[in-house]
Protein backbone atom coordinates (compact mmCIF):
# COMPACT_ATOMS: atom_id res chain seq x y z
CA UNK A 1 0.00 0.00 0.00
CA UNK A 2 1.17 3.36 -0.78
CA UNK A 3 1.93 6.13 1.55
CA UNK A 4 0.29 9.02 1.87
CA UNK A 5 2.48 12.17 0.88
CA UNK A 6 3.74 13.48 4.45
CA UNK A 7 4.20 9.88 5.76
CA UNK A 8 6.61 7.22 5.13
CA UNK A 9 5.59 3.47 4.93
CA UNK A 10 7.62 0.19 5.45
CA UNK A 11 6.68 -3.00 3.37
CA UNK A 12 3.94 -4.42 4.95
CA UNK A 13 2.03 -1.66 6.38
CA UNK A 14 -1.49 -1.90 5.88
CA UNK A 15 -2.27 1.55 6.24
CA UNK A 16 -1.25 4.68 3.93
CA UNK A 17 -1.20 6.64 7.42
CA UNK A 18 0.71 4.56 9.53
CA UNK A 19 1.16 5.14 13.38
CA UNK A 20 2.96 2.43 14.30
CA UNK A 21 6.99 2.65 13.97
CA UNK A 22 7.65 -1.07 13.16
CA UNK A 23 5.72 0.28 9.47
CA UNK A 24 6.30 3.94 9.11
CA UNK A 25 4.90 7.12 10.85
CA UNK A 26 4.19 10.73 10.17
CA UNK A 27 7.26 12.26 8.38
CA UNK A 28 9.91 13.97 11.43
CA UNK A 29 11.01 16.96 11.36
CA UNK A 30 13.70 18.02 9.31
CA UNK A 31 12.55 16.02 6.15
CA UNK A 32 9.51 15.50 3.82
CA UNK A 33 7.66 12.40 2.21
CA UNK A 34 6.68 12.47 -0.61
CA UNK A 35 3.95 9.76 -1.90
CA UNK A 36 4.55 6.34 -1.45
CA UNK A 37 7.80 6.80 0.19
CA UNK A 38 9.66 3.87 2.15
CA UNK A 39 12.06 6.40 4.18
CA UNK A 40 11.87 10.44 5.14
CA UNK A 41 14.08 12.52 2.57
CA UNK A 42 16.18 14.58 4.71
CA UNK A 43 16.33 18.49 3.74
CA UNK A 44 19.57 19.10 2.36
CA UNK A 45 22.72 21.09 3.91
CA UNK A 46 21.53 25.20 3.80
CA UNK A 47 17.90 24.33 4.36
CA UNK A 48 15.92 22.91 7.53
CA UNK A 49 12.29 21.95 8.36
CA UNK A 50 10.89 22.76 11.96
CA UNK A 51 7.56 21.45 11.10
CA UNK A 52 6.65 17.27 11.11
CA UNK A 53 4.30 16.07 8.07
CA UNK A 54 6.14 17.95 5.38
CA UNK A 55 5.72 16.10 1.44
CA UNK A 56 8.26 18.04 -0.57
CA UNK A 57 11.52 19.50 -1.08
CA UNK A 58 9.97 23.20 -1.22
CA UNK A 59 9.00 22.73 2.46
CA UNK A 60 12.01 23.10 3.65
CA UNK A 61 13.15 26.18 4.52
CA UNK A 62 16.32 27.82 3.57
CA UNK A 63 18.44 28.81 6.17
CA UNK A 64 17.87 32.79 7.36
CA UNK A 65 20.49 35.64 6.58
CA UNK A 66 22.90 35.58 9.32
CA UNK A 67 22.68 32.33 10.30
CA UNK A 68 24.20 28.73 8.84
CA UNK A 69 22.32 25.12 8.45
CA UNK A 70 25.86 22.95 8.44
CA UNK A 71 24.39 19.57 7.76
CA UNK A 72 20.99 17.58 6.18
CA UNK A 73 18.03 16.74 8.03
CA UNK A 74 17.97 20.09 10.65
CA UNK A 75 14.78 21.06 12.44
CA UNK A 76 16.54 24.62 13.03
CA UNK A 77 19.09 26.48 12.29
CA UNK A 78 22.54 25.61 13.49
CA UNK A 79 23.96 28.74 15.02
CA UNK A 80 24.70 32.39 13.64
CA UNK A 81 27.40 33.22 11.46
CA UNK A 82 30.77 33.82 12.74
CA UNK A 83 32.55 37.71 13.72
CA UNK A 84 34.27 38.41 10.36
CA UNK A 85 31.82 36.65 8.03
CA UNK A 86 28.61 37.39 6.81
CA UNK A 87 25.71 34.43 5.60
CA UNK A 88 23.32 35.74 2.94
CA UNK A 89 20.98 32.24 3.03
CA UNK A 90 21.62 28.83 2.26
CA UNK A 91 24.84 28.88 4.17
CA UNK A 92 25.96 25.59 4.96
CA UNK A 93 29.36 26.95 7.44
CA UNK A 94 29.50 29.94 9.91
CA UNK A 95 32.34 31.43 7.96
CA UNK A 96 31.19 31.11 4.49
CA UNK A 97 33.25 31.76 1.52
CA UNK A 98 32.11 30.87 -1.72
CA UNK A 99 30.51 34.39 -2.54
CA UNK A 100 26.72 33.19 -2.80
CA UNK A 101 25.69 32.14 0.34
CA UNK A 102 28.13 34.86 2.22
CA UNK A 103 31.81 35.58 2.27
CA UNK A 104 34.68 36.82 4.67
CA UNK A 105 33.75 40.79 5.51
CA UNK A 106 35.30 42.68 3.06
CA UNK A 107 37.88 45.57 3.11
CA UNK A 108 36.06 49.03 4.42
CA UNK A 109 33.19 47.11 5.90
CA UNK A 110 32.66 45.28 9.38
CA UNK A 111 30.84 42.23 10.37
CA UNK A 112 29.60 41.65 13.39
CA UNK A 113 27.97 37.72 15.04
CA UNK A 114 24.97 36.90 12.76
CA UNK A 115 25.89 39.83 9.85
CA UNK A 116 23.83 39.05 6.62
CA UNK A 117 24.76 42.20 4.75
CA UNK A 118 28.94 43.40 6.09
CA UNK A 119 28.27 46.88 7.42
CA UNK A 120 30.18 49.63 5.93
CA UNK A 121 33.07 51.46 8.32
CA UNK A 122 31.59 54.62 9.77
CA UNK A 123 32.12 58.10 7.42
CA UNK A 124 35.90 59.38 8.50
CA UNK A 125 36.71 55.38 9.42
CA UNK A 126 38.15 52.99 6.93
CA UNK A 127 39.31 49.12 7.45
CA UNK A 128 41.93 48.08 5.18
CA UNK A 129 41.87 44.50 5.46
CA UNK A 130 39.23 41.47 5.24
CA UNK A 131 37.60 39.59 7.68
CA UNK A 132 37.08 42.59 10.44
CA UNK A 133 35.47 41.32 12.86
CA UNK A 134 33.75 44.68 15.04
CA UNK A 135 34.00 48.29 14.52
CA UNK A 136 37.27 48.08 17.10
CA UNK A 137 40.27 48.50 15.58
CA UNK A 138 39.42 50.97 12.68
CA UNK A 139 41.42 53.70 11.23
CA UNK A 140 40.55 57.54 11.72
CA UNK A 141 41.82 59.68 8.67
CA UNK A 142 42.71 62.91 10.05
CA UNK A 143 44.61 65.64 7.51
CA UNK A 144 47.83 63.96 7.99
CA UNK A 145 47.97 60.95 10.02
CA UNK A 146 46.40 57.74 10.63
CA UNK A 147 45.57 57.05 14.42
CA UNK A 148 44.42 53.05 15.15
CA UNK A 149 41.37 54.04 17.72
CA UNK A 150 40.50 50.64 19.92
CA UNK A 151 37.00 51.42 21.23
Amino acid sequence: MKCTAGYWCKTGSDTPTPTDPSYGVRCPNGSYCPQGTPDPVNCPPGMYQPVAGKTSLGDCISCKPGMYCESSGLDAVTGPCNQGFYCVSNATTDEPRDGKTGDICPEGYYCTQNTSTPNKCPSGTFMNHTGNLILPNFFYNSMLTNHDFLI
